[in-house]
């Protein structure tokens, strides 16, 4: 008998086999370190310290919203802390949204108290729909970049992001979460469009459109500064890069290239897979991402099961409007509209594609979700024990239990 813990929600699920073959695809012998805070604060005061401020009237901060992982307090707090001291102007916080669902109440989760209400702080909820963004250009891609204009327009611009491997921008952070998450959907969907190009795929950055496409952006809306945090599995920094965009990005990927390479060394029969607990199973939407690293360690006509809590249900709903109004996944590829592509519907693509060549499975707590799933090609597990007593004694099964932070490393010689 086999059991492995892994993450769901903010708790843990015990997953438990028996006589099969079982592996467990981790990375958390390599990401086991954290810094001390101490260490943390001694980066940020040396990156602070750096910072020019002189004759600037604000400083704008871009971070991630509710479904990534949260910014650590210890180094959000002391980055307000110093420019508090060290700065007259206002400070301006942006909440990278890009499309996703979110709630002004998610203020109390992000920001840390004590500044919550500072008069020097003010906090801006990004929304990609809303007129208020300034045009810039076009990149050579011709992606029409619109960005929210208060951050635009300010004298001091940075962002704060989590760098890990990224489905198909090869790794998240960096200028993303500005020229994403402060984008206009035209700029989004146009960005996004770039999936369908091969190239643009996890772990890659040199030649990959998508991110390149970013990175043009970023340097067209003057993205001065960055800070780029590598987490352990636990969420808890353990290596941070400050400094010009995108030269702390690239720093961060050279980095993090090192901790998250695992070598595919076989194909197994049933791949079990989690995004990695709250937030990044906060939705059906963003757990998706858990699919990707789950397809190169899985045979080919083999399953997969999604694991995933799903607190808020679906998250954007046009693309679960499109699996359920279609029910194939072949229906869903040949009637989506790649030429007018739109983020959203293209989560139904992804899905589609995966389950072209492979059975998907999803268990949720989520009793609601399960429901809208029955007769679509993403079968539904009411009962996760009766799934897993089902499997064949014979199956070889892999579990990634932090699927988000694998980079599955492929070996010709993978049987």
């Amino acid at each position: 008998m086999k059991e492995v813990l892994i993450p769901f929600g903010k708790s843990k699920l015990k997953i438990t086999l028996k006589n099969q073959i079982v592996d467990v695809i981790d990375t958390d012998k390599n990401r086991n370190i954290k810094l001390t805070d101490e260490e943390t604060i001694k980066i940020v005061d040396s990156f602070t310290r750096s910072l020019s401020l002189k004759d600037k009237n604000d400083v704008a901060i871009a971070i991630p919203d509710i479904s990534r992982p949260k910014i650590p307090e210890t180094i959000f707090c002391r980055l307000l802390e110093n420019l508090l001291k060290s700065f007259d102007g206002l400070i301006k916080i942006f909440v990278g949204t890009g499309l996703h669902n979110f709630s002004i109440s998610d203020k109390e989760l992000l920001i840390p108290k004590n500044y919550a209400n500072n008069k020097r702080i003010k906090v801006y909820f990004h929304d990609a729909k809303r007129g208020n963004n300034v045009f810039l250009g076009k990149t050579k891609r011709n992606t029409p970049i619109y960005i929210e204009k208060e951050y635009y327009l300010s004298d001091l611009k940075m962002s704060i992001g989590v760098v890990e491997p990224h489905q198909f921008a090869g790794f998240s952070g960096g200028a993303k979460g500005v020229a994403i998450g402060l984008a206009s959907d035209e700029t989004i969907s146009k960005n996004h469009k770039l999936i369908t190009d091969p190239r643009s795929r996890m772990g890659v950055i040199a030649n990959n459109p998508l991110r390149e496409d970013i990175e043009e952006a970023g340097l067209m809306i003057k993205i001065d500064y960055l800070i780029n945090i590598v987490m352990n599995t636990n969420n808890e920094p353990m290596q941070i890069f400050c400094g010009d965009n995108p030269d702390s990005f690239n720093e961060a990927v050279n980095y993090i290239k090192k901790l998250s390479g695992y070598p595919v060394k076989r194909k197994y029969d049933l791949a079990i897979t989690s995004p990695g607990g709250f937030p990044r199973d906060i939705d059906l939407y963003q757990a998706q991402k858990a699919l990707t690293p789950a397809l190169s360690f899985c045979k080919h006509g083999g399953s997969i099961l999604l694991v995933s809590e799903c607190s808020r249900g679906f998250g954007e709903t046009s693309y679960i409007d499109l699996i359920k109004k279609y029910k194939t996944a072949e229906d869903v590829i040949n009637n989506f509209d790649a030429e007018n592509f739109i983020v959203g519907p293209h989560k139904a693509l992804l899905f589609a594609k995966a389950a072209l060549s492979h059975n998907l499975y999803i268990f949720s707590s989520n009793i609601e979700l399960l429901s809208d799933l029955k007769d679509s090609f993403l079968i539904p597990v009411d009962d996760l024990q009766i799934f897993l007593n089902g499997i064949p004694i014979n199956n070889s099964v892999c579990i990634l239990p932090r699927a988000v932070q694998v980079l599955p490393v492929e070996s010709e010689n993978n049987i």
